[in-house]
């Protein structure tokens, strides 16, 4: 899929040892005051469940967008165990600043239907007399095996403030990967700004790319997926030469990058988000970087929790899978 994606070029936490010990299989947030259903998103009547990992999306995330008036409620699943990878088995309290978080959404693409919204639908440009193709985005939760023929697009949310690097890489049958490269920043996306911060929702690809989304389309028959490796850190890695074209990295580089900044990492899903639609709040916050997303609009299907104290780098990696 490295050719695709080429072409396309493709947003703290603050839980007691106690709640880890009594941790639940998913956590719900209710606001203040009785929540309609909005945007579809799935409510639960378990009002009073123990939320052990509030402080991952709601704290962590959430709270750190531009203000907005009460939503809707929202519920989390995890998928890993608390920080099942993390050097250190305690959570550390909120006020010495362990950990951050992140979160994306990969979405796959299906022709339109007339009941989808027209201001979210996006186009596929056919060639000769074909005609072309409108299109709708729906969430998918990040262990999603994709399937030959997918259209795919993933968008990234960073409460913490800093520089956005994604880099891709080939993931083989035998386990080996292929050659790093860097897909964003590139210039064809915001012109090569990759600076991220709360509420400020990077597209990949960009919206106007022909086409806006990467194919599934294994060229090799042991190719089994692609492996993402996703960086936030304070100032701009240094001796990159962004262009328009994804920037072909060394392993050297990307392994030493990983030794340096990996970190003990958990997972958590959205509870009902696979399925819903790209919406017009999402699409207009993803076409540039002024509109930001508050506390009210859809929170990313995936969160990654990374233990990393402050001033650190973060840096996940997120395996894209292929259906055999």
């Amino acid at each position: 899929m490295r050719h695709k994606i080429k072409d396309s070029h493709v947003r703290c936490i603050a839980i007691a040892a106690l709640l880890l010990l009594a941790a639940p299989a998913t956590f719900l947030y209710e606001p203040p005051r009785a929540a309609a259903t909005a945007g579809g998103f799935a409510q639960s009547g378990e009002a009073d469940q123990q939320d052990d990992t509030r402080g991952i999306w709601d704290t962590g995330l959430r709270q750190k967008r531009p203000a907005s008036t009460p939503g809707k409620r929202i519920k989390y699943r995890r998928v890993t165990s608390p920080m099942a990878t993390a050097k250190t088995a305690t959570a550390l309290p909120a006020d010495q600043g362990e950990g951050a978080v992140i979160g994306l959404t990969f979405w796959r693409l299906r022709p339109s239907t007339e009941a989808d919204d027209r201001e979210t639908r996006m186009l596929e440009h056919r060639v000769g007399n074909k005609p072309d193709v409108q299109l709708t985005a729906e969430r998918v939760e990040g262990n999603t095996a994709f399937s030959i023929g997918d259209r795919v697009r993933l968008t990234i949310e960073s409460p913490r403030k800093g520089y956005l690097y994604v880099i891709d890489r080939e993931r083989y049958e035998n386990g080996s990967l292929g050659t790093p490269e860097l897909i964003f920043p590139t210039l064809n996306i915001r012109g090569g700004d990759n600076q991220v911060s709360a509420g400020r929702m990077i597209d990949i690809p960009d919206q106007s790319d022909k086409p806006p989304f990467w194919w599934v389309n294994p060229r090799q028959a042991n190719l089994v997926g692609e492996e993402l490796t996703i960086i936030v850190i304070d100032q701009p890695l240094a001796g990159l030469s962004i262009g328009r074209e994804a920037l072909k990295l060394t392993e050297q580089q990307v392994t030493e990058w990983q030794k340096k900044w990996a970190a003990g990492t958990e997972q958590i899903e959205m509870e009902g988000g696979a399925g819903q639609v790209y919406t017009k709040t999402e699409k207009d916050a993803g076409a540039n970087g002024t509109r930001m997303l508050t506390q009210d609009d859809p929170l990313p299907q995936t969160i990654f929790h990374v233990m990393v104290k402050p001033g650190k780098p973060l840096l996940v990696i997120v395996p894209l899978n292929y259906r055999s």
